[in-house]
Formats: structure tokens, C-alpha cells, sequence
């Protein structure tokens, strides 16, 4: 079957034939009218100097369908937010970048953490928490659009088929994920191979069918997960928020037959190189699956000796029940760390 195939309960959309970005462009800039569309680019400084993040500028500065972009900048310095609000500044979009380091945002944070808010660790996860809060304060955009901003291969369509789905009213859909395929000589992809799909196929052999399975058995990609320890809890702790009983001895069980399904996969794998004349080392595919048993191992310790885990980030509907005029404070951090300028502050009157 060709690869228009539909497995699972996720819709897979596909890039068939030749490409069509025009006419993507064209329909996107008549959706956003009324369904405008923000882009988040979380980002640390030490990117802005590396050849990706200049190439996704560029290709951004003639994008016509975005109505606003904000950087949520880590790791930066006073100066350094400076030279970053300049950098993206040649940009023809609404621009505005959070400076996660800044005294403004802290204070934020801070008063947060003071009405028992969980705001997670510093880190991507806080940072484009952060910047969606901005955008949900201004409430002028629809449709949240986020990407990496270290993508190499970066050109005008990775963005267009990103927001079609969600911002094409006639396609009805509230969340899309991107996909790409990685076409080398080799096979790529060992976390989702090797390590997410025998995983959740041997849970649903030992507890029985469950959405959540099914549901992440249908990603084609494990990018929105990180790797094996923090998947494995955090896969474990949202089956035991839905009433799933994993005791002990059923997650021993699990990791003697994720072993075999690996192991299996392995196999199946190895077949599908051979025909198309790729490389295939299954001494490193096995090791791969040595590492991930140990960080299920590992996983499976933390889970039993604290199921609940670490309080995942608030929403920001709790948010701004706690802080009922947080939104206003968070624009107005932003917009004063837009308009000052560092080094002013240090010049001195001339007499």
C-alpha cells in the first residue's frame, strides 16, 4: 500500500506529489483574515549566531499569513536581549521577543510561585508556556503555531503545512504535529523504532486495548515526548491517572516483553534494510535496546516510589483564576522589554 495509508487513530497527512506551497500560501493568507495566526520560536542567543536560525529569518521575512511572532528567548544576557530584539527585527511581522532572564519575566515567575502556581523548570517547556501566555493576553491570534528554531533543511513549507490543518476551517482540527522523515543510508528514528512502538504494543498486550495506547501508537513520530526515562514515566503515570493499576510485578513482566518486541522489531528492520540496500548495524540496534531496558528499569523505580511525579505545569485558565490580572502584567513585561534599551541606561547627561 502506498503511504497514504491511514493507521490508527490519528489522521496522517501526507506530502504527496509535487509541491503545492503556492496554493497553500494563498488559502493561508485568506484564513488568517479571520483566524490570525502566531508563531512561536523558542530560542537561546547562542542560536541566533548559527547558519539555521539565519536561514528560518529569512525564509520567515516572506511569510505573509503570520500575524505575529514571538521569540521566547533563554540564556541571555541585558546586551544579549538587546542584539537578539535587533536581529529579528528585519522581520515584517508583529515581533516581540520574551526575555526569559529578564527581571520583568522573574518577578513573574516569582509571583506564580507565591500563589502555589506550578511553572516547571526553567527550560523550552517554561519558555513557550510563557510565550503562550503572551499571545493568549493579547487575544488577537487564533491559531498557535511553534517550532524549533535550529532546522537546518528549513524552507517555506515546513511552516505552511504546519498551520493548514489547524487554521483551514473546513478541516476542523485543533492540534497538529509535524512530521519528517530523516532519508539517509541508514535507518534512523531509534526511540521511536526500538523503544516507544514495542513499549506501548507490549503495555496493550499486558493491561488490554486503552485510548491512550492507541492514541500514541498512531504518532509516526516521538518528537513531543524526550527520552527513555522521562516517556516511560510519563507514560506510566498518565495510565494510572486514568485508573490503571500497574503493579510491580506487571511492570517486570513489561520489560521482558518489550525485550521480545524489540527484539522482533529488530528483526523486521533488518529485513526492510537488506531490500533497500541500506546500512544496518544490529550490534548498535541492539545496543540501543540494552539502553532503553535500563531506562525503563530506572523509570519503572521512580514510578513505584512515587506515582504522582512532579506536578505538571498549570494551564493558563488556573493561572489567571490565581492571579486574576496576570495577563496584564505579563504584556506589560514584555512590552517594557521591548521598548528599553540597556545601554541608554548607562550613558551619562553631558554637560
Amino acid at each position: 500500500m502506498s503511504d497514504f495509508y491511514q493507521n490508527g487513530v490519528v489522521t496522517v497527512l501526507h506530502r504527496l506529489g509535487q509541491s503545492n506551497i503556492e496554493q497553500l500560501e494563498q488559502e493561508l493568507e485568506r484564513y488568517a483574515k479571520t483566524t490570525p495566526i502566531a508563531l512561536v520560536l523558542p530560542s537561546l542567543y547562542a542560536e541566533l549566531e548559527r547558519p539555521a536560525l539565519k536561514r528560518i529569518v529569512e525564509t520567515l521575512s516572506e511569510v505573509r499569513y503570520i500575524h505575529e511572532i514571538v521569540i521566547s528567548l533563554d540564556q541571555a544576557s541585558a546586551l544579549e536581549f538587546r542584539l537578539a530584539k535587533q536581529f529579528f527585527s528585519q522581520l515584517p511581522q508583529r515581533v516581540r521577543v520574551v526575555w526569559n532572564d529578564g527581571t520583568r519575566i522573574q518577578a513573574i515567575l516569582n509571583t506564580l510561585v507565591s500563589h502555589e502556581i506550578d511553572i516547571g523548570h526553567q527550560g523550552k517547556g517554561r519558555g513557550c508556556w510563557t510565550a503562550y501566555g503572551y499571545v493568549l493576553a493579547r487575544g488577537q491570534s487564533q491559531v498557535i503555531a511553534l517550532h524549533d528554531c535550529d532546522i537546518v533543511s528549513y524552507d517555506s513549507q515546513y511552516l505552511a503545512r504546519l498551520c493548514y490543518p489547524v487554521a483551514n476551517p473546513n478541516l476542523a482540527y485543533e492540534f497538529c504535529k509535524g512530521y519528517y522523515s530523516r532519508v539517509t543510508d541508514r535507518m534512523h528514528g531509534r526511540v521511536t523504532r526500538l523503544f516507544i512502538t514495542p513499549l506501548i504494543r507490549s503495555l496493550q498486550l499486558l493491561v488490554g486495548p486503552h485510548p491512550l495506547l492507541s492514541f500514541l501508537d498512531s504518532f509516526r513520530y516521538a518528537g513531543l515526548l524526550k527520552m527513555c526515562v522521562d516517556i516511560t514515566k510519563s507514560l506510566f503515570r498518565n495510565l494510572a491517572s486514568e485508573g490503571l493499576v500497574l503493579s510491580e510485578s506487571t511492570l517486570k513482566t513489561l520489560r521482558a516483553t518489550y525485550l521480545q518486541a524489540a527484539q522482533e522489531a529488530i528483526s523486521r528492520y533488518e529485513n526492510d534494510a537488506a531490500i533497500n540496500s541500506l546500512r544496518f548495524d544490529r550490534h548498535e540496534e541492539r545496543r540501543a535496546v540494552e539502553v532503553f531496558l535500563r531506562g525503563m528499569m530506572l523509570a519503572t523505580d521512580s514510578f513505584l516510589e512515587d506515582p504522582l511525579g512532579v506536578p505538571m505545569i498549570s494551564n493558563w485558565s488556573r493561572v489567571t483564576h490565581a492571579v486574576p490580572d496576570i495577563f496584564h502584567r505579563l504584556m506589560d513585561a514584555v512590552e517594557q522589554d521591548h521598548a528599553w534599551d540597556p545601554a541608554a541606561e548607562t550613558r551619562q547627561p553631558v554637560s
